[in-house]
């Protein structure tokens, strides 16, 4: 009899404590899930600041030793561009001076100041000199506005406006991996600004704007969300983003840059800088066909370098594009940045482009025999 109560005792506790470990052994392994997931602030945190206007920016006067591993370090010049020197209000004599706007494939994310396709274009051409005014993360949106505020000190005969497929997609949003960024549309047939000046909280805790969503998915959260009757985490009361409005905006930038530099004898070009995936695909992407009708419509010059990057062998492209993500190792990069070699890739085909345009050649022919730029 006392063996049989010993074996319901026994039985009676397995039971009891199954479940008791199977939720401990849970909850252990959640949290090293947890654990594992969290990550430091972006790379752009450690070379920018607050930016009420933009949402962020350079820190003038930065330098970072092998930001991006040996040998690849980053310098921010004291007027907040990536360049290793100051540039003169006025041009150079006999220089054709290139603004190249654009976000982190632009800025040069993940190689050292020297290698940077706007760097290498300026070195393919003695009288070229450009000023990068790319910037990780940045919409084509905030490329707009950072070039609008921040170019107006710079006399220039040229601005390329470069981006990704991606950077459309940004526009979207009023945030960026948590952090707060400005928002154009169109109102009346003029571009607006809105969420400006952009709320700085995102800044106050930058370790925990970049593990929310990993602070979000715990489930004891989930539970005190749905007990307070909250829910997830507020979501904004609006609707998806039409394409069609950000297609619209995207358009009133393009027009906008065009009449400016037409009245300010300026060449202005839109360059669309392809990503890997885009170049193993066959087919053209959505935002590279509306690109493309869009400029034709308006005579807008449009340089698309993914039919020449087409071109390239398979094994000779996977050199251009880096694997893993320099500042986190063992992450992987989801649009893949240009690489030393990408970048010399892509400086050498705009250069070509450039050769090949009628307008631009003009301008170094100019500004190659006379006294110099004039005044704007």
């Amino acid at each position: 009899m006392k063996s049989i109560k010993k074996t319901l005792i026994a039985l009676l506790v397995s039971c009891i404590m199954a479940p008791v470990l199977f939720i401990f052994l849970e909850g252990l392994f959640s949290i090293v899930l947890f654990m594992t997931s969290l990550s430091r602030p972006t790379a752009e945190r450690q070379h920018t600041r607050y930016d009420p206007e933009l949402g962020w920016s350079n820190i003038p006067d930065t330098f970072i030793q092998d930001m991006y591993g040996p040998n690849n370090s980053l310098t921010i010049n004291s007027q907040g561009f990536r360049a290793q020197y100051d540039y003169t209000q006025q041009i150079p004599k006999g220089t054709i001076r290139i603004i190249c706007s654009g976000d982190s494939f632009t800025f040069g994310y993940g190689v050292d100041d020297k290698h940077t396709w706007t760097q290498i274009l300026s070195e393919l051409n003695p009288n070229i000199e450009t000023i990068n005014m790319g910037q990780g993360g940045y919409g084509l949106d905030q490329a707009y506005l950072y070039y609008k505020r921040d170019s107006r000190n710079f006399i220039h005969q040229v601005h390329i406006l470069a981006f990704i497929s991606t950077d459309f997609s940004r526009m979207e949003s009023d945030t960026f991996e948590g952090y707060g960024k400005p928002q154009l549309f169109v109102e009346n047939g003029v571009l607006k600004t809105i969420n400006v000046p952009v709320p700085k909280r995102a800044y106050y805790l930058p370790w925990l704007t970049s593990n929310r969503a990993q602070f979000d998915n715990l489930q004891f959260i989930r539970l005190y969300r749905k007990l307070i009757h909250t829910g997830q985490p507020k979501k904004r009361n609006m609707a998806k983003p039409d394409i069609n409005l950000i297609k619209q905006t995207v358009g009133a930038i393009f027009s906008e840059l065009a009449s400016d530099h037409s009245y300010n004898k300026r060449f202005f070009c839109v360059l669309y800088l392809p990503t890997y995936m885009e170049i193993r695909q066959n087919h053209i992407q959505p935002w590279q066909q509306f690109v493309q009708q869009y400029t034709d419509q308006h005579a807008i010059t449009f340089i698309n370098l993914i039919d020449e990057m087409r071109k390239i062998t398979l094994d000779k492209l996977d050199t251009y594009f880096l694997k893993e993500d320099p500042v986190r190792a063992g992450s992987f990069l989801p649009f893949g940045h240009y690489s030393n070699e990408g970048n010399a890739c892509i400086a050498e085909l705009l250069s070509q482009k450039l050769r090949g345009i009628p307008e631009f050649q003009a301008l170094i022919k100019a500004y190659s025999e006379h006294m110099g730029p004039g005044v704007e």
